[in-house]
C-alpha cells in the first residue's frame, strides 16, 4: 500500500501486488515474474523499484536457464515554471545485481554481476563472479571473480580464479 499526499515527498513508501487471472506474463515467449514492486524514498527522490526474473526453461526440467535482477527508476519532483505546478521527471535508471543460473545434465553455471554506484568503500564500478562445475569431470566447481572501479580518484581492478586440482607428490596428494 502506498499513499499520494500533497506535501513532499508526495508519495509514501509502499509495495503493491500485480494480480492477474491471465497466464503468467512473458517476454519473447519466456515466463517473467515481477516481485517487490513498490515506491521508496531515497534522499528526497521517489524511486520505483521491482525485482524481475526471467526463466528460459521449464522449472520442472533438469535443464534450465534463469536470470534475475533488481531495477530502480529514480525521479525528481520539479516545479514547472509555466504552470507553477509540481511535476515528476525521470532522473536515472539503476540495476543492482544480475544473477544467472544454468543447470543442465552435464554442467552447472552460476554467475552474478553487481553494479556499484557511489558505494562508500568501492565507489563506482562492478564486481562479477562465475562458478562452473562439469559434473563428470570435477567434484568441486571452478570459480572466477573480478572487480573494476574507481573510488576517490583511484582506479582499481582485481581478478581471481580457482580451479580444483589434485596434484600427486610422491605418496601424498595436494588438493586445492
Amino acid at each position: 500500500k502506498f499513499t499520494l499526499i500533497t506535501q513532499a515527498p508526495y508519495v509514501t513508501e509502499g509495495y503493491f501486488s500485480l494480480v492477474s487471472n491471465e497466464s503468467q506474463p512473458e517476454a519473447g515467449n519466456f515466463p517473467v515474474s515481477l516481485t517487490e514492486v513498490g515506491f521508496k524514498n531515497a534522499n528526497s527522490q521517489l524511486v520505483l523499484a521491482a525485482d524481475i526474473a526471467l526463466n528460459f526453461g521449464d522449472t520442472s526440467d533438469a535443464n534450465n536457464f534463469s536470470a534475475e535482477t533488481s531495477v530502480k527508476i529514480y525521479t525528481l519532483v520539479v516545479t514547472n515554471p509555466e504552470t507553477n505546478k509540481k511535476e515528476w521527471k525521470y532522473d536515472r535508471f539503476a540495476m543492482t545485481t544480475i544473477n544467472l543460473a544454468v543447470n543442465t545434465e552435464p554442467f552447472t553455471l552460476l554467475g552474478m554481476i553487481n553494479f556499484m554506484n557511489d558505494d562508500p568503500t568501492y565507489g563506482k564500478g562492478f564486481y562479477g563472479g562465475l562458478s562452473l562445475q562439469i559434473k563428470s569431470v570435477m567434484e568441486s566447481p571452478m570459480s572466477m571473480a573480478c572487480a573494476f572501479g574507481r573510488v576517490n580518484g583511484y582506479r582499481y581492478w582485481m581478478v581471481d580464479a580457482t580451479i580444483p586440482t589434485n596434484i600427486i607428490v610422491g605418496s601424498s596428494t595436494i588438493t586445492s
